[in-house]
């Protein structure tokens, strides 16, 4: 994976991460995302990551992923056009 992000996507509490990752193959270099759904939470004072989300949150998480779905593709049809 590369050292920083794509994109972040957020929605409150909840962040969608798009990794790129670009392996070396005999046939040449194919680019690969891999995405990271996460939900933040404070203990105590300090700030902490965790992918188990609630069920009430579960609308929230397809929405995000749906978001970040089509900022992909987006992002996708904008290094074809350059």
């Amino acid at each position: 994976m590369s050292k920083e992000p794509l994109m972040k996507i957020r929605d409150g509490l909840i962040t969608a991460t798009v990794w790129e990752n670009t392996p070396k193959s005999d046939e040449g270099e194919n680019t690969r995302l891999s995405i990271e759904l996460n939900r933040s939470y404070k203990d105590g004072d300090t700030w902490k990551t965790t992918s188990s989300f609630s069920q009430t949150e579960l609308l929230k998480v397809a929405r995000l992923a749906e978001r970040t779905y089509d900022a992909i593709q987006n992002h996708r049809a904008q290094e074809r056009a350059a």
